[in-house]
């Protein structure tokens, strides 16, 4: 029954100190609707603007975009304008996502202290532009939108097709030398030139995961994982709806916000082993209280010989001075039957002493009184 009784005890103690153990906003399969519980915060941009280094033409689809994220029950997208980006909204979330669209100036600040502070940023088409201008990809571009000379605009997709060139997490789902033909033709399309690229610092960090199929000198798909700022994806197409790029989208969402993630995994790690610190110490304090309750088990069971014995000392002395009793008893009776003949004996004697004294006396008193009578001669 003690055995029982410490293992329910345990039980509750567990049980109580995992609800008291604040746990970290993680749910395996959340829905979009619920901010809090998405793995990563995409920040979609609105905006209409047309900086001075543009070239490109504008595709500012962010409701499509942010319908497109929402599906997937580990991303939740929420739509931002430039206004918000300046009031550093850009803080509540993981990454920016440019939809062939352009930032403000006065949002560049802002941009780029999200992405050097590890923040990801995914860019369709024409926002190469803007990587290009800021010094995102490739730095030496700072200042300049870089087409012609980083990038250009030769991307026929719905032409010639897009090949899957290499295994990576933004390509999960398609396969290498997979052949992606838009649903629509797009247009010119901006895709970086390999070669070119390759002789910037960035390339150590750079891949090319998909290319035009007829010249796989240009990089349809770009992915950029510097080691101490945020990752980048640029896509060729602008069309979020694309069959073809629907995927990738998703991929590069939960790829360029990955270093968010590990961090919450590793906050998750973090608790984990301090829950496991806990449940040592507790287990500790459980096999002290076993301790403790076998010694108390041991005194009891001391104490209940002790009592025993004592109680049974007293029952055998109860018994010795009933049998006194009885004894005393009987000797007393006896006595007092004694006294009563002795005394009843004595009583008659002293009462037949004392009638012949009266008579005696009685004689006397008329002898003298006769006496008296008689005549002197």
């Amino acid at each position: 029954m003690g055995n029982r009784n410490l293992s329910r005890l345990g039980v509750l103690m567990v049980v109580a100190l995992l609800i008291a153990l604040p746990l970290p906003n993680y749910t395996p399969y959340a829905s979009a609707s619920s901010p809090s519980s998405a793995y990563i915060k995409v920040a979609v941009l609105n905006s209409t603007v047309r900086p001075s280094y543009a070239t490109g033409m504008m595709n500012n689809e962010y409701e499509n975009a942010t319908d497109l994220l929402n599906r997937d029950p580990f991303i939740q997208a929420q739509i931002v304008n430039n206004t918000e980006i300046q009031a550093d909204v850009l803080d509540d979330y993981d990454v920016l996502f440019l939809i062939d669209n352009w930032p403000e100036n006065n949002s560049e600040p802002m941009i780029m202290d999200f992405w050097k502070n590890g923040g990801g940023i995914i860019a369709l088409d024409s926002s190469i532009e803007t990587l290009s201008y800021l010094g995102v990809l490739p730095n030496a571009s700072i200042g300049d939108h870089g087409e012609g000379i980083y990038w250009a605009y030769n991307c026929y997709g719905e032409i010639y097709g897009i090949e899957i060139y290499i295994d990576h997490p933004v390509t999960k789902g398609y396969h290498v030398g997979e052949i992606l033909k838009p649903d629509q033709i797009a247009g010119d399309c901006a895709g970086y030139n390999e070669t070119r690229m390759k002789e910037e610092p960035e390339w150590d960090a750079m891949n090319k995961v998909a290319v035009l199929a007829s010249d796989y000198n240009v990089m349809a798909v770009s992915v950029y994982d510097p080691s101490i700022k945020g990752r980048v994806v640029h896509i060729w197409n602008d069309n979020v709806n694309d069959n073809s790029t629907r995927g990738l989208i998703l991929n590069a969402a939960k790829w360029a916000g990955e270093a968010s993630l590990e961090d919450q995994l590793a906050n998750l790690q973090a608790q984990l082993t301090s829950l496991q610190n806990q449940l040592a110490n507790l287990q500790d304090q459980l096999t002290g209280l076993e301790d403790q309750l076998a010694t108390l088990q041991d005194q009891l069971l001391n104490l209940n010989d002790t009592l025993t014995a004592q109680i049974a000392d007293l029952e055998a002395t109860i018994n010795s001075l009933e049998t006194d009793l009885n004894t005393v008893n009987s000797t007393l009776t006896t006595q007092i039957a004694d006294l009563e003949g002795k005394l009843n004996t004595t009583t008659t004697i002293t009462y037949g002493a004392i009638g012949v004294g009266i008579i005696g006396v009685v004689i006397a008193a008329v002898a003298i009184a006769l006496s008296r009578r008689k005549p002197t001669p």
